[in-house]
């Protein structure tokens, strides 16, 4: 049986924030969100940006896609909101790429850890 991962942690636990993005593709796109996605990521590390993983519910709708990608902070996340217009291959990713090939905007989530230690 393999081991679980263990999830990534940095000194400072509670600043690690995920970004999650759910992307729905119009019929007959999955293959084309596929790449559009495999070229963001492509796009992100290139720049500087953290990869983006590629998830695959195993339930729900056909060829839906999951992306995360995973900051040690929120001002990490930030820095890339503020400057990710300034790299063209990241906007053509976004506008040539994924866009056309989802059947609605993508929903964004940003999570962070919640340490049980501090729950009261």
């Amino acid at each position: 049986m393999e081991a679980l991962a263990q999830p990534m942690r940095s000194s400072t636990v509670s600043s690690e924030v995920i970004i999650q993005k759910r992307f729905v593709p119009k019929v007959g796109e999955g293959k084309n969100l596929r790449v559009a996605l495999r070229d963001m990521s492509a796009a992100l590390v290139a720049n500087g940006f953290p990869e983006m993983e590629l998830w695959a519910p195993i339930h729900g709708g056909h060829n839906v896609l999951v992306s995360v990608e995973r900051y040690a902070s929120m001002a990490a996340w930030d820095e890339y909101n503020a400057t990710a217009t300034r790299y063209p291959a990241l906007v053509s990713a976004v506008f040539d790429g994924i866009y056309p090939t989802t059947l609605v905007p993508y929903d964004t989530e940003i999570l962070r850890l919640v340490d049980k230690s501090e729950i009261r």
